[in-house]
């Protein structure tokens, strides 16, 4: 292993429980390179390997649904909170389909190591990855024959360099940009706003104003979190915009936390007609806090249980301790999605559950209204940047 330097590499193949498929594919993941700068958007390269004497069909699937990463000493990413809890998140599409692997030969495809965490410092780090391969029976069908899952270990290293050495390293992920092949264009945009260093800044608003790319444009201006990225996040949150863009462009830019979007959150709340006032609500509850309670009071009262929904959440939202008597009541709502939000809302709060979680809805409101009367005082209050799981009552 020293003749390769740093890099270490542990394949376990698990084989599918079907005998008739065993041995069907070998596989492998591997860094590209041995090294990279710190900065540059990293890829992993899985390698498929047909050690039969007839062809095999394999899915070709996306990153985020078949292939995982984990990077144990690395911190986590840069962004924004989750409006939607503290296990919210969000998914994504790109291209598949099925790849024929003749007798003997290789597949390999490239994939953005990207996850939950962020290599943003010179150093090594160990890396486990993970891919799931789906066989087909045959090449007209999409019926899956068996699976496997691939598994690899290996070291990366990351070198500090200059601007101009790391603008080198982007330069041909750029012109692939509007590539015509949708693999290599999908892999560029989400290589590009990955974890953007701050000289792609006009690379991403340009982004931004393609229909054809808007989409990857949201996610790199909350990741850049600059002036200009939330101001660009603010105008595609109104107007014209088509809806799926104003609710991610809200939900990006209300996960930045920055005060100075309150009043846009709260406009957005009371005027628009769509899903997207629901997503300022809440984030008019993180941005606002206490300034957001006049309008969320005012949504409590409503007829419609998905208003009342939100409002509670919102107020989860709020790090405010006047939010938690505002929820109880709503332990008692008439719609049973209306008291799973508020129950939630108040572990956020508080992070507490209650003993008479699952039971009936008179015996909760008793409770956290007991718990309340006793501790209201001086019960910690938390936000949703400290997510963690809320303790049970002892």
């Amino acid at each position: 292993m020293k003749a390769i330097g740093r890099l270490l590499l542990m394949i376990v193949v698990a084989q599918a429980a079907r005998p008739v498929w065993a041995d069907q594919i070998q596989g492998q993941l591997y860094p590209e390179k041995r090294t990279y700068l710190v900065g540059e958007p990293v890829y992993v390269v899985l390698d498929l390997t047909n050690p039969r004497n007839r062809p095999v069909w394999v899915s070709e699937s996306c990153a985020w649904l078949d292939t995982r990463f984990e990077a144990p000493t690395a911190p986590k990413p840069r962004g924004g909170v989750s409006l939607f809890g503290c296990s919210g998140g969000t998914a994504g599409s790109c291209p598949g389909g099925a790849k024929e692997i003749r007798s003997g030969e290789h597949y390999t495809r490239r994939y953005l190591l990207s996850g939950a965490f962020q290599l943003d410092a010179s150093g090594v780090y160990p890396i486990r990855a993970w891919h799931k391969v789906d066989i087909y029976a045959d090449e007209t069908s999409f019926r899956i024959a068996a699976s496997q899952e691939i598994v690899s270990k290996f070291e990366l290293t990351l070198i500090g360099g200059t601007e101009k050495e790391l603008a080198s390293a982007y330069a041909p992920i750029l012109r692939d940009l509007n590539n015509p092949d949708a693999g290599k264009s999908w892999l560029a945009r989400s290589a590009v706003v990955n974890n953007p260093p701050p000289f792609l800044e006009n690379v991403i608003l340009a982004m931004a104003d393609n229909p054809q790319t808007t989409t990857y444009g949201i996610s790199g201006l909350e990741r850049l979190a600059t002036p200009r990225a939330k101001a660009k996040l603010a105008v595609l949150s109104v107007g014209e915009n088509p809806e799926y863009v104003r609710q991610m462009a809200i939900t990006a830019l209300g996960g930045l936390g920055d005060p100075a979007y309150c009043s846009l959150m709260l406009d957005i709340a009371q005027d628009s007609h769509e899903y997207s006032r629901f997503i300022a609500l809440r984030a008019a509850g993180y941005l606002c806090g206490e300034r957001a309670f006049p309008l969320l009071t005012s949504q409590l009262a409503s007829a419609n249980y998905s208003t009342r929904f939100e409002a509670a959440f919102a107020l989860g939202n709020s790090r405010s301790r006047d939010a938690v008597p505002l929820l109880i009541p709503l332990l008692l709502d008439a719609d049973p999605n209306v008291r799973r939000a508020a129950r939630d809302a108040l572990a956020a709060l508080t992070h507490r559950r209650s003993k008479d979680d699952e039971g009936p809805a008179e015996a909760l409101h008793r409770d956290w209204n007991n718990w309340w009367t006793s501790n209201g005082a001086t019960a910690p209050i938390y936000g949703i940047d400290d997510c963690k799981e809320p303790d049970p009552l002892q």
